[in-house]
């Protein structure tokens, strides 16, 4: 409770006796919530909340006359003066709060039966499931104001630490499009939250119920269904490509016979970042219109995606092909006269120098070259199936946000695609052979065909 309620701080200006009026607190009238088709609505998650209130802000008072409806012994009794609840320095972010309201946020919306990803409490499917929201949703508090009652002792007096009263709450909810990388509007909405029965939590249960009624409120808004809204989409303005079996044919790129570093400036521009929900990942470019090489767990359950260039173009894209099996996907994207890259399909030997790019981590840290050799060849049983598939292990460092990108022999041509990597041991990764993903998709090189 301590900790939580760092945030704030309880303001006394000493006189002879309590002088605090109720704090005035407007009425809130829950809206009817919205019908609406589960399957109609795009998945959305939450990054958290900030304060946009001063510091120093009153947000609440310790009134002398009580508060209405809510049970206390010998309400704020040792309070002389003005007694008063404030923001304090630091409490910008909401200190501790934001985890509170984070899970707050997730089952109000999970109730409304809206498809909120990442749940807080779930640390193994968090950041899994985070990658799938279309939308981000954040939430700037506006307004707050509040009375409380502090219990005491009905027969020494002592104040007891235990607090009931009311809180309202103002709330601007501001909605992210992930693959657009801008917001697409901004809602405001209100809450209020009653403790009637104090307990040493009850000023941080009124905050968090106060803020769980506006996120209440927000999943009762007709506008905020809307926007959710698949028929809404901003990215359906990019035409989605059916899945197929065609066989798809490509042009053959002749194997680079120069080393890497000396061609490393024509190379790391057909290395691209790719944008799918919350989450990114890397690919790459394997002809001259567009076709682009990633990971199915980087374009999750997207059909389109942002493809993101070194020079900081970016480009819708459009999701061709995917093997979940096999953890592949083709990207296509409206642009001509690129630099594919040439592909090598034939499986490296072990102890092969390789060389690997992406965008490790941070979108920001694009282009990053790592260098290693392959430590094995394996056989790796994937799948509800049990397949079992072949994988390039090597020791060129990857983390999250290699997925997808291109793993290079010593002369720029591609051997592999980053897959994975072994979080409970250094230097242990894992790549798709390059013509294991072209097989997987259906695609063929062919010299002087398109």
């Amino acid at each position: 409770m301590r900790v939580l309620l760092s945030a704030i701080a309880i303001i006394v200006l000493v006189s002879g006796c309590n002088t605090t009026a109720r704090m005035e607190v407007p009425t809130v009238v829950q809206p009817e919530p919205v019908e609406f088709n589960t399957a109609d609505v795009l998945p959305f998650g939450f990054e958290g909340a900030v304060s946009g209130l001063r510091f120093g802000t009153v947000i609440a008072h310790f009134p002398a006359e009580g508060v209405p409806g809510v049970s206390a012994s010998l309400c704020n009794y040792s309070y002389t003066g003005e007694a008063t609840l404030t923001l304090t320095n630091g409490s910008r972010q909401l200190s501790g709060w934001n985890e509170e309201l984070r899970i707050t946020f997730f089952e109000v919306m999970k109730s409304h039966g809206f498809d909120v990803v990442g749940d807080p409490t779930n640390l193994f499917t968090y950041e899994k499931e985070a990658a799938r929201a279309e939308y981000a949703i954040g939430a700037r508090i506006k307004d707050m104001s509040g009375n409380f009652c502090e219990d005491h002792d009905f027969w020494y007096g002592y104040p007891q630490d235990k607090y009931s009263g009311e809180m309202y709450m103002e709330v601007e909810w501001t909605l992210f499009n992930t693959t657009q990388r801008q917001e697409v509007a901004k809602l405001k909405t209100s809450g209020y939250h009653k403790v009637i029965k104090p307990s040493r939590s009850g000023m941080l249960e009124a905050i968090i119920g106060a803020f769980g009624a506006a996120a209440e409120a927000l999943g009762s808004n007709k506008e905020f269904v809307t926007l959710l809204s698949k028929e809404n989409e901003k990215a359906e303005v990019v035409a989605v490509v059916p899945l197929s079996d065609d066989t798809i044919f490509l042009p053959e790129i002749p194997l680079s016979t120069k080393p890497f570093e000396d061609h490393v400036r024509e190379i790391l521009p057909s290395v691209v970042t790719i944008r799918a929900g919350m989450g990114h990942g890397s690919g790459f470019v394997i002809s001259e219109d567009g076709y682009i090489l990633t990971n199915q767990h980087v374009i999750s359950d997207f059909d389109t995606v942002l493809v993101r260039f070194e020079n900081g173009v970016e480009i819708d894209g459009s999701v061709i092909r995917r093997h979940e099996m096999r953890d592949v996907a083709l990207v296509k994207i409206p642009v001509r006269r690129l630099m594919p890259l040439p592909l090598k399909e034939e499986i490296p030997g072990i102890a092969t120098g390789t060389i690997v790019v992406g965008s490790p981590a941070d979108e920001q840290l694009f282009s990053t070259v790592t260098r290693g050799s392959i430590s094995a060849l394996r056989k790796r049983t994937v799948g509800s199936n049990d397949a079992s598939l072949l994988f390039i292990q090597s020791d060129a460092a990857i983390t999250g946000g290699n997925s997808g990108g291109p793993m290079f022999d010593e002369y720029g041509n591609v051997i592999a695609i980053t897959v994975s990597r072994r979080i409970d041991a250094n230097a242990v990764n894992f790549f798709i052979p390059v013509g294991e993903a072209l097989k997987f998709l259906n695609i063929k090189q062919t010299p002087g065909q398109s």
